[in-house]
């Protein structure tokens, strides 16, 4: 399977890797994000019904102190009217029941559950997945100071912190649901146009910086293994790994130049040579008695250079093979840094996305630092009106009494939602300091990546060029084992000629015309070697 993917095009792997990527990152953080908006309208949902049962039994106590129980139903009815109220009823316990009698149908209860919570005293609320809504069920006990007011007085018959009743309702959580879904798919709009862009984007740094750069050296490559131009120059852009590829060909290019050159310097001075060896060949005959007494040195010295040659040729081989071993080593080390740049890269995209994440965060709790003052402008408006009620009460004398303890619940309820929305503009507050401070470390770190990232090219740069100094050894030690090993066979050619000179001093005439014959293959070879070179001189 990963063997078919070389054969697609490098561009299109990256792009789909990327895409591949990027589909998996927006996929789990708009799932996390819906998750997290529903959780949170939950909670809000919950804090609502609390502060609804607190509305309400502050409206119950109230029409008990002003004599007006008889119309708490049409009471609970206005609050059932509330947007996404539901089923609000008020639940007798058994000590009123006793106290008073039992009351309405509707204020008994009607289920196992709202009957656990008259039992046990455990408030219950959960979310209701079938109903899509918040099932509430809120106890109330007979305390000395229950919302400001002392229980015990009315009913003493009950014991303390007993459970005088409870409060069920349904607080409906459609709206929240479709509201959720809503953002996830406006989210996901958003994420698919980033995307493309992106991918747009990542493409055409793609094929201009990486793949088209790599077309032309593959073109150049085979134009040089088609025996084309050997002063080919590839244009080297910047530094990167397909600068350094370039720069690696364009010095392979004028090496390669340089070889053919010198190859046709020493053609030129073989021809010299071997019309010299000729002319050397004819006066050989006349020398002939003089050669035969100095053959045994000549074949004692040529043994010996035979042995240098061959320990020079051996440790040209070792020394060949310890270059091959050190630019094996370069290589897995070059490759190391790569997958090291690489994995550098992708902790500084994660880094920056985590960093947008933080401030979006830190936008969101902006936004509800507003909502928070808003709330508490009408606390306090409340707050206001509550207190300018009770002055006109007390202006009414008796007849407003009623009136005025209702405008002190109002008013005590307006000063608890300012002092909570105070508490939680403190905790807003926090979270926007940890937000800033997270943004902050985000910011460090991505900085550290990229000197991480400048570290490993910097790295990355002197493997390459260790590379190119170990293929140079290897190449010139692979030329000095050649030449040794031609340097011994000559060397083994020469011995055994002297040799046979020295056993056959009558037959030095017949060598002589041996070594014309020679001459002449030498004078060939010659030829060859130039005809071959001026082949690839045309051919450029």
């Amino acid at each position: 399977m990963l063997q078919k993917l070389y054969n697609f095009k490098l561009w299109i792997r990256l792009v789909v890797v990327l895409w591949a990527l990027l589909v998996i990152t927006w996929t789990s953080m708009i799932a996390w994000a819906a998750w997290e908006q529903r959780n949170t309208a939950y909670a809000q949902s919950e804090v609502f019904a609390q502060s609804l049962f607190e509305s309400t039994m502050a409206g119950l106590t109230t029409m008990m102190i002003t004599g007006t129980m008889d119309q708490r139903h049409e009471f609970l009815d206005q609050i059932t009217e509330l947007q996404n109220v539901s089923d609000l009823r008020v639940l007798r316990g058994k000590w009123i029941d006793e106290q008073f009698g039992p009351g309405s149908r509707s204020e008994g209860a009607r289920s196992d559950l709202e009957r656990q919570v008259l039992d046990t005293g455990e408030a219950y609320m959960a979310v209701d997945r079938d109903t899509q809504a918040l099932r509430a069920v809120l106890p109330i006990f007979n305390r000395t100071d229950y919302l400001g007011k002392n229980c015990t007085q009315c009913h003493a018959v009950a014991p303390q912190d007993a459970v005088l009743g409870a409060v069920t309702m349904n607080i409906s959580l459609e709206e929240v649901n479709r509201d959720a879904k809503a953002f996830a798919i406006n989210l996901f709009s958003i994420a698919v146009g980033i995307s493309l862009v992106l991918l747009a984007f990542v493409y055409l740094f793609i094929r201009t910086f990486i793949t088209r750069p790599l077309e032309q050296m593959t073109r150049g490559m085979q134009a040089v293994a088609a025996g084309g131009d050997d002063n080919l120059k590839l244009e080297v852009k910047g530094t990167d790994e397909v600068g350094q590829a370039s720069s690696a060909f364009n010095q392979v290019v004028q090496r390669f130049s340089d070889l053919v050159t010198a190859i046709r310097g020493s053609v030129a001075s073989m021809q010299d040579s071997v019309n010299q060896l000729a002319q050397v060949a004819d006066k050989t005959s006349q020398a002939a008695s003089n050669q035969q007494g100095q053959t045994d040195q000549v074949a004692t010295a040529m043994n010996e250079m035979t042995a240098t040659v061959q320990e020079v040729s051996q440790s040209a081989g070792h020394a060949a093979d310890s270059a091959q071993d050190a630019r094996e080593r370069a290589a897995r080390g070059k490759e190391v840094v790569s997958r090291t740049i690489h994995m550098i890269n992708t902790l500084a995209q994660d880094i920056q996305q985590a960093d947008q994440v933080i401030q979006e965060v830190e936008g969101s709790t902006e936004n509800i630092g507003i909502i928070l003052q808003v709330i508490r402008d009408v606390a306090e408006q409340t707050n206001l009106l509550a207190l300018n009620a009770a002055i006109e009460a007390a202006r009414a004398g008796e007849a407003g009494r009623g009136f005025a303890v209702v405008a002190d619940e109002v008013r005590n309820l307006a000063q608890r939602t300012e002092h909570s929305t105070r508490d939680i503009e403190v905790q807003v507050h926090e979270l926007q300091e940890k937000a800033r401070h997270a943004v902050q470390v985000m910011q460090n770190s991505r900085k550290q990546a990229e000197e991480g990232i400048t570290q490993a090219a910097e790295g990355d740069q002197a493997l390459d060029s260790i590379t190119q100094g170990v293929e140079s050894i290897s190449d010139m030690t692979t030329q000095i084992a050649s030449a040794a090993e031609q340097q011994s066979a000559v060397a083994s050619e020469i011995d055994r000629s002297i040799i046979e000179i020295s056993r056959m001093a009558e037959d030095t005439a017949n060598q002589a015309q041996g070594s014309v014959a020679v001459a002449d293959q030498l004078r060939q070879i010659s030829r060859d070697l130039d005809e071959l070179v001026n082949t690839k001189k045309s051919a450029t």
